[in-house]
């Protein structure tokens, strides 16, 4: 899923169109799949070691990509609950 991140598009066109569970799924998993794809490519790029880069140059990101997939977990839940 990572690999074809490029080709993903959330099918949401207007606002109400989020009114729809599979939508607000759909785009959270496309949202998810954007960071990690950009983690992914940063840690190649940059020139720091693996804890380095964890720890303190993209904490920031790596806890809002972890944030997301608390979300997309919460969401699985809900749904399965309905």
């Amino acid at each position: 899923m990572i690999k074809d991140v490029d080709s993903m598009k959330c099918k949401a066109s207007k606002v109400e169109d989020f009114m729809q569970i599979d939508v607000v799924e759909e785009a959270i998993k496309v949202q998810i799949c954007y960071r990690l794809k950009r983690l992914m490519d940063q840690r190649k790029e940059l020139k720091v070691t693996k804890k380095d880069f964890i720890n303190s140059v993209k904490a920031l990101d790596i806890v809002k990509v972890t944030q997301d997939h608390i979300k997309l977990l919460t969401m699985i839940a809900f749904r399965s609950k309905i």
